[in-house]
């Protein structure tokens, strides 16, 4: 084969690396000719590595690439190691003579050397990357919702991420609560139940919030003690019942409400707030309930004594008796003022409805067993008097008036507490 073929297709495998071509005269010799290669060779001399500065977040991420250079520019084949002073190199491949890293930097803040490190060789190249702190994306409350009783407590936290999701740590968070009546909350998210209702505690930290809802209820009665324990009042009288509510603490509960019954209406009825009227003798359980929760007290009513036969025990010595009348006697039904037919000097009035008649009860003290008796029909206004039973009293500047009456069995009172029984007009 000619020699000058055989070094073109030399030339031709070699590409474009440039070579010392020496002839000599070899006289009847096709040996080749030696070739020396150039002082630079293949291997990287130089490792570039870009970006060569640049800025992330906290817990993100950049792509890092880097390229082997031979003394003359060329790309050399070369192989990569990565390293970091803080963070770390995830993800590294190469293609085409470049080489990948990804550098996820870590929670803390600061400035941070990535390193690619050149092998064989010790070509390195430094990229300098500036970590700063990620901006708050959300905040998440927790717990979501809590519900409280009057002076209890739960601790909420702040849970504050970027926009990966990751969680960021070390932030300021400033906590409010919607309606601080009901429900207060501390810088550190511990809160407290005031009364009872629904509040909205929020947590906010660089601008973004999250939220929680927290409802407080009472604590619940867990006790209700009613005072007196039991009590004795004649009829006419009066006796005033409390109730005292205590949690399952014992402790003494205020602001609830509490609903009372009677046991026996006809014997004594009871107000809203606690005070029983004896009306005919008998007993009566007092019950006060608040919250699901009651208590009872005992009421017994006595009869009063009957004045004795002929006279009354508190008339006054040296009077005069104008008039000492047993209702003996039938009453007109008219609404006109009319005498009471017997002639004892009393009228009849307003008894255009029959209320008023002739009664019998043989208890009665003074005439057994003739009295008048007046009927209150159901919802009778508590201010008037069904009819009147009355006698004039001429040049009277002074009277004194007894008079002996009871309630029939049952007997039940008008709302507003007020039945006309008797009455001197002046």
């Amino acid at each position: 084969m000619p020699f000058t073929f055989k070094l073109s297709q030399r030339l031709a495998r070699m590409r474009s690396r440039a070579f010392i071509v020496t002839l000599a005269a070899l006289a009847g010799c096709e040996k080749p000719i030696a070739l020396a290669t150039d002082p630079g060779g293949t291997s990287a001399s130089q490792l570039v590595l870009s970006p060569r500065t640049v800025t992330v977040h906290s817990n993100q991420m950049v792509d890092l690439t880097a390229v082997g250079l031979t003394a003359v520019g060329d790309t050399a084949v070369v192989a990569v190691s990565w390293s970091a002073t803080t963070g770390s190199v995830i993800d590294t491949s190469t293609n085409g003579g470049k080489h990948y890293g990804r550098y996820k930097a870590g929670t803390g803040t600061g400035t941070v050397k990535v390193i690619a490190q050149g092998h064989p060789g010790t070509a390195t190249d430094t990229s300098v990357v500036t970590v700063t702190a990620a901006p708050v994306a959300t905040v998440r409350v927790s717990p979501s919702s809590a519900g409280l009783v009057v002076g209890q407590t739960a601790q909420f936290g702040a849970i504050t991420t970027d926009s990966a999701g990751n969680v960021l740590s070390g932030r300021t968070v400033t906590w409010t609560s919607s309606n601080q009546t009901v429900a207060t909350v501390s810088n550190g998210g511990l809160v407290t139940g005031v009364t009872a209702g629904s509040a909205t505690i929020t947590a906010t930290s660089e601008g973004q919030s999250g939220t929680a809802a927290v409802s407080v209820s009472n604590v619940p009665v867990a006790t209700v003690t009613v005072s007196p324990g039991s009590a004795s009042v004649g009829v006419g009288g009066t006796q005033q019942y409390a109730a005292t509510l205590k949690d399952a603490s014992g402790n003494v509960l205020t602001g609830r409400t509490v609903t009372w019954a009677s046991s026996a209406l006809s014997v004594a009825p009871i107000t809203g707030s606690g005070l029983v009227s004896g009306l005919v003798a008998g007993t009566s359980t007092i019950t006060a309930t608040s919250e699901g929760k009651s208590g009872t007290g005992a009421l017994t009513v006595t009869a009063l004594p009957p004045p004795p036969s002929g006279g009354w025990t508190n008339e006054p010595a040296g009077v005069t008796v104008v008039s000492d009348y047993g209702f003996n006697d039938p009453f007109p039904v008219t609404d006109a003022d009319t005498p009471i037919p017997g002639g004892s000097g009393w009228n009849s009035i307003y008894n255009g409805n029959g209320y008023m008649t002739l009664g019998a009860d043989p208890s009665a003290p003074l005439s057994p067993p003739n009295v008048v008796q007046f009927l209150y029909p159901i919802g009778f206004p508590g201010t008037k008097g069904p009819a009147t039973a009355w006698r004039p009293l001429p040049g009277l500047t002074r009277a004194y008036v007894g008079q002996w009456w009871k309630v029939s069995n049952p007997w039940q009172g008008n709302a507003s507490n007020v039945n006309k029984i008797g009455y001197l007009v002046v």
